[in-house]
């Protein structure tokens, strides 16, 4: 895959991203109503904070679609992943939107995480080209 590639996913993503934002600031209780169906709503305050995150972080990813940015972004999705695992096994009532929110976010870590190698930055290389791992000590490369 080509740099140029990567980058119009991410761009395409971060598109995605500012769009759900919106929808989950500006439209709350509709866009929670079709996720939760019969089950209790999660508050509205809590949404409007995932909705501003998620557009915050769309903009950011748009504007700078670089390897070190898309990397930090793939992190906060896996923790916000997490969270929503752990919301689902402890709060049974919204169980339905913490599944389908901690689904989102995985998906969006890992895309961010496959696409990180492509993606221009200010240093292509991965971590283990720079841990050189002998017997006796760790040494640093690539200096």
């Amino acid at each position: 895959m080509m740099r140029r590639t990567a980058t119009v996913i991410v761009r395409t993503s971060a598109i995605e991203r500012c769009v759900t934002g919106v929808l989950l600031l500006g439209h709350t209780d509709a866009i929670t109503g079709l996720i939760a169906g019969d089950q209790p709503r999660p508050p509205a305050w809590l949404v409007r904070v995932l909705g501003s995150r998620l557009l915050a972080q769309g903009l950011v990813e748009y504007t700078q679609p670089r390897r070190q940015v898309v990397l930090a972004c793939a992190a906060v999705d896996a923790v916000h992943a997490a969270s929503m695992v752990m919301a689902a096994i402890t709060r049974p009532a919204y169980r339905r939107t913490a599944a389908v929110s901690a689904a989102e976010a995985t998906m969006s870590a890992v895309l961010g995480g496959a696409l990180t190698t492509r993606l221009p930055g200010e240093n292509q290389r991965s971590v283990s080209h720079f841990l050189l791992v002998s017997p006796d000590r760790a040494v640093i490369a690539g200096r």
